[in-house]
């Protein structure tokens, strides 16, 4: 399979985060309509962040660089939701605007770590690695 460039494959994967992340909340909100604690509720709860990884998986799969790769769609993917989506805002309403500009860089710096591990581990996946240790030349 022909690896992609990051010019190609971040930008794909971004637009990729946007529509899994936006999908996932609206199927949980429409799954989910009152605000009941429910069974539903507990096992729906980690579904969008674990759906915002499978962009982090497919630019780490596309691309040779799958850290900076997945690292990318991470960061720009949860920059981009959060401002075109107002999570941000509405996350962080009453706080103070210096404190609100670290809390969402952090935020954004963190998903952008996952991503790079999600990434790293579709580009070891996609290597065939063996984790069986090699026999020694000459060995019986």
């Amino acid at each position: 399979m022909k690896d992609f460039s990051l010019a190609t494959s971040v930008p794909i994967c971004v637009v990729l985060y946007l529509l899994v992340r936006f999908g996932a909340e609206h199927l949980q909100h429409w799954l989910l309509p009152g605000g009941d604690l429910t069974v539903w509720t507990v096992l729906l709860t980690p579904v969008p962040t674990l759906i915002g990884l499978l962009p982090s998986l497919l630019a780490g799969w596309l691309s040779q660089r799958a850290l900076v790769a997945g690292f990318a769609v991470g960061l720009l993917g949860s920059a981009t939701y959060s401002i075109l989506i107002g999570s941000a805002a509405n996350y962080f309403q009453g706080i103070e605007p210096m404190l609100m500009g670290s809390l969402f860089l952090a935020q954004c710096i963190t998903a952008g770590l996952v991503g790079a591990a999600a990434g790293g581990a579709a580009r070891l996946v996609r290597s065939n690695y063996s984790s069986k240790p090699t026999p020694l030349r000459g060995a019986a």
